[in-house]
């Protein structure tokens, strides 16, 4: 997560506060980058977790499917705090409105990460689509 949330704020600081030409194209290579390094160290930790569980899963496919979600999960999240650019206003969105944001796309993101992993096990284990409901949040 260090290293998505790094990633956003180098690419507002690339920015200066305005999205526009090559400056937005680096700004989110910058945003999916970290959220890839975020989808793979997350992807490694499960994988060495579930080794004993399920000898024998493809680790690296499933390396690769949870880093591609999740960090183009968190790319796609991360995406318009980088381009809303510096309008000047000091107004920032409710905490309700946060709180309630964050909680669906967690919940959209669990749903879509759990399904995506759930494909490159379903030959390993009986009933593969729990595995859906075992990520939900």
């Amino acid at each position: 997560m260090t290293a998505a949330a790094v990633a956003a704020k180098l690419s507002q600081h690339v920015l200066g506060g305005q999205p526009r030409g090559w400056d937005a194209a680096l700004a989110l290579l910058l945003v999916v980058a970290g959220g890839l390094v975020e989808g793979a160290a997350l992807g490694a930790l499960q994988a060495s977790g579930l080794r004993r569980l399920i000898p024998r899963l493809n680790r690296r496919r499933w390396l690769v499917v949870t880093a591609a979600v999740a960090g183009l999960g968190w790319a796609a999240a991360s995406a318009p705090g980088v381009f809303s650019g510096d309008s000047g206003s000091d107004a920032e969105p409710a905490l309700l409105v946060v709180v309630a944001a964050a909680l669906g796309l967690g919940a959209v993101m669990g749903a879509v990460l759990g399904a995506a992993q759930a494909m490159t096990v379903r030959r390993l284990v009986p009933r593969p689509t729990r595995w859906v409901l075992v990520r939900w949040p």
